[in-house]
């Protein structure tokens, strides 16, 4: 695991024109704002799923997937059922190094969250690009890709 940034947190000046009530629009009555730290991953002989969870030993990679305790629970095995004898497998080159830039927390259609939030962490590792193959998920669909694509 290699730390990309750290954990930040922004102290932020309430607004001039800001309207009482209007706090809970600007972060609360505080305007604190925390950043959690952003890390590069490294997996090897993984399944990645078409929505970009990672699958490694037969269990999902919980700590790479935003979501509640409760909903991982009820999804988990169901889901790793399904990745496991339903899907399509698509065999990696042996002789790339792949790099995942996902955001499941957009959930489906997210492909604008991906952009300001999968796209940030791909500018900070701009000096590296050259040593992978960049590969995203199905979950990166809109408008540009107006239906969902197994990359290959």
């Amino acid at each position: 695991m290699k730390l990309i940034y750290p954990a930040l947190t922004i102290n932020r000046r309430a607004p001039v024109n800001l309207k009482q009530g209007d706090e809970l629009f600007f972060g609360g009555s505080s305007f604190q704002s925390s950043l959690p730290a952003s890390f590069l991953n490294y997996f090897q002989h993984v399944i990645v799923s078409d929505i970009g969870v990672i699958i490694k030993n037969f269990r999902i990679q919980k700590k790479l997937i935003v979501c509640y305790d409760e909903d991982f629970k009820k999804f988990a095995f169901r889901y790793l059922a399904k990745v496991l004898l339903r899907t399509k497998r698509i065999k990696s080159d042996k002789t790339k190094t792949y790099l995942l830039i996902f955001d499941n927390y957009s959930g489906p259609n997210g492909f604008f969250h991906w952009i300001s939030d999968g796209l940030s962490k791909l500018i900070e590792l701009k000096n590296e690009l050259e040593n992978y193959t960049l590969t995203v998920s199905t979950m990166c669909s809109c408008a540009i890709w107006p239906t969902r694509h197994r990359w290959r």
